[in-house]
């Protein structure tokens, strides 16, 4: 679990079941009323942003995720990509328009 306090850009937090990066993030202390953060995310699944407020001291998730570099030795007309990581020519998914 993540605390507001640990907030940074760059941070990948989990909602709903969804991962999200961290775009922006602004601590805000009214005069009147608690402190509050307010934050812009980008879905990792569909790239929609959206603003969120969380309340100082809320936590979220921590996503199940696994990051590598890539390198794509080519691509053929359906847009798969091959990588050549590992001498294993593996296919990754297609994105279909």
């Amino acid at each position: 679990m993540l605390s507001t306090t640990e907030f940074r850009r760059g941070l990948k937090i989990e909602m709903d079941g969804e991962p999200f990066l961290m775009l922006e993030f602004q601590h805000v202390k009214p005069g009147k009323g608690g402190a509050f953060v307010r934050t812009k995310l980008k879905s990792l699944i569909t790239g929609n942003v959206i603003d969120r407020t969380f309340k100082s001291g809320d936590k979220v998730d921590k996503p199940d995720l696994e990051e590598k570099e890539i390198f794509c030795r080519r691509m053929d007309k359906s847009l798969s990509c091959f990588i050549t990581r590992s001498r294993l020519l593996s296919s990754l998914p297609t994105l279909s328009s």
